[in-house]
Formats: structure tokens, C-alpha cells, sequence
């Protein structure tokens, strides 16, 4: 399809609802806000504050009057915010007819929801743009991926191409859209319900696509640069031991429920990947001499195994030291991770 062609007129498109969730990001979210409130044809937006040092909540609605707003008490990560959102949506009786979920510290493009919405209407249930850098407005920073095939021996996320298509509207399947911008049709939480809090952060939308995928829905990214993105603002603020910790923690979940089938490694194959892949992340803190990153992995490898989900609570358990003794002892004997095979994500 042509660019300047579309299959519905602006007053019969599809009614899109924009989830925002801010934690102590007010200048992402205003500028955030800034570009949503170029998109044609104009969505509805929420906001969900969770749980910020500071309230701003006058001020936006002061500066974007078409907004609503949702602040929860507490803090429930990108996965429990965005569903405070969604329900906010999906409890109402004229419920948009797609969802889409926004990181707060992005910029969109103005046609971005068209083209979304065309994207659609290719026969997918999940979509999202190719993500570029905001730093670096023409790097890419995601495109489509796929997870834990069976090709792809020691990886367990690899990229699935997707070059720009300015002139046509061109979607690959793909197993996992990115979370930053992710439009997701109605019917499919109806179907398969709402995002996993247990994840908190990370993973959470690699789970969600994949159990729309085998409820029967198709997800996939469109050829086309329609955000960009502040690369991992939220873990530079907390700091890296938190991405250590959700990484190892939440990728264990994801593959107790998403391995097997004709596409995906055996379980088997799976756990095996994953300890040399907690391993190796493991040691290549410590290369790097940051003794807290490290301690983060067998911390998340400890509650993972023990079910221990959600917001992370420091500690350190009897159990998280046992994997850290063997893990360093380990380390030691192989001569850090300079010897291991690398291995991707």
C-alpha cells in the first residue's frame, strides 16, 4: 500500500486508547505527551503515574486537558502499570478498539497510529514500529524478534530483519514485539487477559506475545521508523543490578512456560541454555569488577527457582549464596568468562 493511500478514511479509523505509564519520568512524559498530541486521528490517552516521588498530575492535565489519569500507590512496574491502563480502558463500554502501550520516554511519529492501524488490518492482532535510537534518530535500536528456535542454538532472542519500507505498508510475523510500542487489539486480552505481573520488568511482553501467539493471534512489526526511543532510561536511574537481577529472574519464567512445540528448543535444551547463559552473564560482571551485579544474578537466579516473583526485594537467602559459591568457584577454575563461548541473549 501506498503511503499517501489508506484503507480508511480518518472518520472511520480505528479508535486507538494510549497507555503512559510514568515513574518519576515527568520531562519523558511531557514530551512524550507533546508528540502523541500531533497523531492523526487524535487518541485517547491515560496516564498512569506509578507511584512518583513528586506529583505533577495538575500540570498535565493543565497542558494536555484530553488526558486521563490513573495513579496507583505503589510501585508495579512496567507490567502492573500498564495494566492499571488497560483496565482503564477495557472497563469502560466504549473501549478503544486497539490498546497501545507507549513507554513514556519516547517520541512518535504524527502518522504513527495509521499506519498502526493499516498495519492491523493485514491480518495481525499485535504490531509495533521498528524503534530507533533518540540520541540517534537514524540507528535502530529493535526490529522484530523471534524467540528461542530452534535454529538459533545459543540464543535465546534473535532478530527477525525488518528494513524500512517508507512507501508501502510491509508487516513481518514476528514471536515478540517490542514493549516500548506495542498496539494490541482489544479481543486479545479479552481473550488471554492481561499482562503478567509476576515479570514486573522485563520479559513481560515477550510472555505476552507469545501466549497471544498460541491463543491463535499473529503478532508483527511494521517496516517503518515511527519512534524513538531514550534507550534504557528506567535502568539508568535504578542501576544495573536491577536489569542483572529481572533479566536472569524473569527469563526463567519465560522458558518454564514458552519451550517445546514445532518451532521452540525442547524444555530440556531450554534450562541447559539458560544456567550457561546465567553463567556467563555472571562472570562477565565480575570481569568487570562489579561484585553488585553479579550478586544480582544469583539473586534472581535463587527467587526464580523458589517462584519468587514481582517487585524485588533485597535480600540475600541461604540459597542465593550457595549459587554464588558455586558459581565463583566455577569462575575461578575457568578463568572468567574471556574462555566461555559468548553467548547472545
Amino acid at each position: 500500500m501506498n503511503r499517501h493511500q489508506s484503507k480508511k478514511s480518518l472518520e472511520n479509523s480505528t479508535r486507538f486508547g494510549i497507555v503512559l505509564v510514568n515513574y518519576n519520568g515527568w520531562d519523558d512524559t511531557i514530551e512524550c505527551l507533546g508528540s502523541v498530541a500531533q497523531c492523526v486521528p487524535k487518541p485517547e490517552v491515560v496516564v498512569v503515574d506509578n507511584a512518583s516521588v513528586e506529583d505533577r498530575s495538575k500540570e498535565i492535565l493543565d497542558r494536555f486537558p484530553n488526558t486521563h489519569w490513573v495513579t496507583s500507590k505503589d510501585n508495579t512496574g512496567w507490567s502492573g502499570g500498564n495494566n492499571l491502563g488497560i483496565r482503564f480502558f477495557l472497563d469502560r463500554d466504549n473501549c478503544p478498539d486497539v490498546i497501545f502501550l507507549l513507554n513514556n520516554d519516547t517520541r512518535v511519529a504524527s502518522d504513527i497510529l495509521q499506519v498502526l492501524s493499516d498495519s492491523l488490518d493485514e491480518g495481525y492482532d499485535v504490531v509495533g514500529p521498528v524503534i530507533n535510537e533518540y540520541s540517534d534518530p537514524d540507528v535502530i535500536q529493535t526490529q522484530g524478534t523471534a524467540f528461542n528456535r530452534k535454529d538459533q542454538s545459543l540464543n535465546f532472542f534473535s532478530v527477525i530483519p525488518t528494513p524500512i519500507d517508507s512507501e508501502h505498508i510491509t508487516v513481518t510475523p514476528v514471536d515478540i514485539v517490542n514493549g516500548c510500542a506495542v498496539a494490541i487489539r482489544r479481543e486479545v486480552f479479552e481473550r488471554i487477559g492481561l499482562i503478567d505481573e509476576r515479570f514486573f520488568l522485563i520479559c513481560e511482553e515477550s510472555d505476552f506475545c507469545l501466549r497471544a501467539i498460541k491463543a491463535g493471534f499473529r503478532c508483527g512489526v511494521v517496516h517503518r521508523s515511527l519512534v524513538w526511543h531514550k534507550h534504557s532510561v528506567t535502568f539508568a536511574r535504578a542501576g544495573k543490578p536491577i536489569q542483572r537481577y529481572y533479566g536472569v529472574r524473569n527469563l526463567w519464567l519465560l522458558v518454564r512456560h514458552h519451550s517445546g512445540g514445532p518451532l521452540r528448543k525442547t524444555w530440556l535444551s531450554s534450562v541447559v541454555l539458560y544456567w550457561r547463559r546465567a553463567f556467563y552473564v555472571y562472570s562477565h560482571e565480575l570481569d568487570l569488577k562489579n561484585p553488585a551485579g553479579a550478586h544480582a544474578v544469583c539473586d534472581g537466579i535463587a527467587d526464580a527457582i523458589l517462584g519468587r516473583y514481582g517487585k524485588w526485594t533485597e535480600r540475600t537467602t541461604f540459597f542465593s549464596r550457595m549459587i554464588s559459591w558455586l558459581m565463583n568457584t566455577i569462575w575461578r577454575i575457568r578463568g572468567g568468562s574471556k574462555k566461555l563461548p559468548k553467548l547472545a541473549s
